[in-house]
């Protein structure tokens, strides 16, 4: 929830005036879509492609609005076609920006819920002793703040996991780090080698 107000609210608006982008619409024309499968970035129809298409066409086409994109010359088309590229990338470049943002805000919270978790009440042992990971375990007392700690990395590798684009090109690799992280921070638990895992 706290993304998507951040996302809607602040960061896309944001993202817009880093990119010097203005937020036109471009109106969908169904017929050049499907034929041309304009639905992905890199795909560039050629220009006989776009006439051969034209071709097929006798009249305008009313977009939604009433906008008329002449279906039969290749101009409009053309155009409308450097348009539609033109906002899926500009939107693309403002999925990563709100995506790298957001990022940057959730590991700075764990920096510092880290931080008043294992730093600030009292220096905990095992970061400077390493040997105490192991010392009395599996007897380790698991205090309120750092079971508030491993809940929230939880909850946000998961939500990460949820929220991984497929588009991208590195996407399985991602989903395989996020399913590892969640492995990690809950078996840790389990087993209670919260030590390390705070560590960590």
């Amino acid at each position: 929830v706290i993304r998507m107000l951040l996302h809607h609210l602040f960061l896309k608006r944001i993202a817009l005036w880093v990119f010097r982008i203005e937020n036109e619409e471009v109106i969908g024309e169904p017929e050049i879509e499907n034929e041309l499968k304009l639905r992905k970035c890199s795909y560039r129809p050629s220009e006989q492609d776009v006439r051969d298409f034209c071709a097929k066409y006798k009249k305008g086409n009313s977009g939604n609005n009433g906008v008329v994109v002449n279906l039969e010359n290749t101009v409009e088309v053309n155009t409308y076609i450097w348009k539609k590229r033109r906002k899926m990338i500009q939107n693309r470049k403002i999925v990563k920006f709100v995506e790298a943002v957001w990022r940057f805000i959730f590991y700075l919270v764990f920096e510092i819920v880290g931080y008043y978790t294992l730093v600030k009440p009292q220096l905990a042992p095992w970061l400077v002793d390493t040997t105490q990971h192991w010392e009395h375990w599996p007897l380790h007392e698991l205090s309120s703040a750092i079971k508030f700690y491993y809940h929230i990395e939880l909850g946000c590798y998961i939500h990460q996991l949820m929220w991984t684009e497929v588009s991208r090109s590195d996407a399985m690799e991602m989903m395989i780090h996020h399913i590892t992280a969640i492995l990690l921070i809950s078996l840790s638990y389990i087993t209670n080698y919260t030590r390390i895992g705070t560590s960590i």
